[in-house]
């Protein structure tokens, strides 16, 4: 018995050692043109040099006959870098679809779906690309947190599907995280709305798009990768290099930091490394870039230092507003804070066609950005979900007859009946904005940083006195998001009653350019009316 004890362990070192010597260590392949697109490479098909593979930490360049070779450690994926001029094959709901989870074990047990177990990697893991042609002026849209709960909640979404099938020519639509809410069994629900966008979709992982209940934190993010793959990725269109990231690192269950950690900021770096300098840089994130813990942004800063030209593209505050951040030696890089799909979690009063208005707390509806790219150029137009594209602010003019009405309807404090202000949503600090009475001179507005936008705020009050059809999440503690896109003007001394038309035009140094205009009457042309029931006069 003695002798048997000492011996098991052993036979369990042995079969323990032998397990372990079967597991890969390393994933090599080609990257090919798929001439005849069967997803196989063949007698004939090109090799294609210079095509960044990585296993999300390491990045390699595939040499000049295609071959690239990578070390492979377990919970990696193995994926390659779109370079421009090609395209990726895609699934049904038109994201990546060739991509490797080595998982040789299970992942930790969740209510979701998880990767799946895979200790297989063929002998050859080759990647097929088709040549396009692709134009370095192009459009992509850039969609922050559908945050959809439940199925009803993906069907609103389908609004933004319908908007974006008009836009046949779109290079891609990015999804800023936080697709989900809460419930990682929502992505098959998201990728059947996906199937109806008529371009590449390219998901970001977000806060509410994890795992809560899984033990391993390495595998927080086990659903949104079971359908998306590597949860950093990046892709070449023109000549504009987009990192995808994931600035979210979980702390336990629900809770998180906004923190890239470092395996996720080593593959950025190696990334990078093999970008050219005079690319335009293009980070996709969910937490806006401002918003992370201060030694993850320095890190970051510095990481890009010798990079001239560099933009970012954000989700999670559900609010509009745009960030600049200070790099290198007297560069800036513009965060583009882009407001949500859902507004406020699809909260408010729904229209007509039963869809929750979902205004959010800076006063912007709830909708996304259009950003068009030349070179290393961007211009920008933000597009509010179920209105005309030219509809870019909201002027709002104080009614003393609408108000008697209407108790909700406030003036801001700091204004008087004789201001009238412009809500810009897409505007930024730097935003300069004029605005015309009645066809007269141009006046500059005054932008002010802390004014409640009145329709927000008549929203809030809305819900508060229970008169709303559906309440929104503006309260408690509301106002939450202080909009700095609010533009004051001033009405002449003597304005008087009538009929009276407000223009608005304002430029931003980032190319956008906004108009709007506003008609109202001032006074009562109404002769004192009082109401008389004359279909029961005789």
């Amino acid at each position: 018995m003695r002798h048997f004890f000492v011996l098991l362990p052993l036979l369990f070192w042995l079969h323990t050692e032998a397990f372990s010597k079967k597991l890969p260590t390393k994933v090599s392949g080609y990257v090919f043109e798929d001439i005849n697109q069967n997803g196989l490479l063949d007698k004939g098909e090109p090799l294609v040099e210079g095509v960044a593979v990585s296993n999300g930490l390491e990045v390699v360049l595939t040499n000049e006959k295609g071959f690239y070779e990578l070390p492979l450690q377990p919970k990696q994926t193995i994926f390659v870098s779109k370079p421009s001029g090609y395209e990726l094959r895609k699934n049904s709901y038109h994201t990546m679809a060739d991509f490797l989870h080595f998982y040789p074990e299970p992942t930790s047990e969740s209510y979701a779906p998880t990767v799946a177990q895979n200790a297989e990697v063929p002998a050859q893991l080759n990647f097929p690309l088709r040549k396009i042609e692709e134009p370095k002026t192009f459009t992509m849209a850039m969609l922050g947190d559908i945050q959809a709960r439940y199925q009803h909640q993906v069907n609103y979404a389908h609004e933004v599907a319908e908007e974006l099938y008009q836009y046949p020519n779109l290079k891609g639509a990015v999804m800023l995280g936080d697709m989900g809410d809460d419930n990682a069994m929502i992505f098959p629900a998201l990728n059947e709305l996906f199937k109806q966008f008529t371009t590449t979709v390219y998901p970001v992982a977000g806060n509410h798009d994890r795992n809560y209940d899984i033990e391993d934190l390495t595998e927080d993010f086990s659903g949104f990768k079971k359908y998306y793959g590597p949860d950093q990725y990046s892709f070449n269109i023109g000549d504009v290099h987009f990192i995808a990231i994931n600035n979210v690192t979980t702390i336990k269950g629900i809770q998180y930091k906004d923190f890239i950690p470092k395996n996720r900021m080593e593959w950025i770096k190696n990334d990078l490394a093999t970008v050219p300098k005079e690319k335009l840089i293009v980070f996709l994130q969910h937490i806006p870039l401002g918003h992370m813990m201060q030694e993850s942004r320095d890190e970051l800063m510095e990481v890009i230092k010798d990079f001239p030209h560099v933009k970012s593209f954000s989700g999670h505050l559900h609010s509009m507003t745009h960030l600049y951040l200070p790099y290198g030696e007297d560069k800036v890089l513009h965060d583009v804070v882009t407001g949500a799909v859902c507004g406020l979690w699809w909260g408010g009063e729904l229209d007509l066609d039963g869809i929750p208005n979902g205004v959010m707390g800076c006063g912007s509806p709830k909708g996304y950005y259009l950003a068009h790219f030349n070179g290393t150029k961007v211009n920008m137009e933000y597009k509010a979900s179920g209105k005309p594209k030219e509809k870019q602010m909201k002027i709002w003019v104080y009614q003393p007859l609408n108000a008697k009405k209407d108790p909700t309807i406030h003036i801001p404090e700091g204004l008087t009946e004789n201001n009238f202000l412009a809500n810009i949503w897409a505007g930024s600090i730097h935003t300069e904005a004029y605005a015309q009475i009645d066809g007269g001179e141009w006046q500059k507005l005054e932008r002010r940083d802390k004014i409640v936008d009145p329709t927000a705020r008549r929203i809030y009050l809305r819900d508060s006195l229970k008169i709303s059809n559906q309440k929104s999440h503006l309260g408690p503690g509301y106002p939450k998001n202080i909009p700095s896109h609010i533009w004051v003007g001033e009405f002449p001394e003597g304005f008087e009653d009538g009929s009276h038309i407000i223009k608005v035009k304002a430029v931003d140094p980032s190319g956008m350019e906004f108009k709007g205009h506003r008609i109202f009457t001032k006074g009562n042309f109404d002769g004192d009316y009082e109401e008389v029931d004359w279909y029961n006069i005789h």
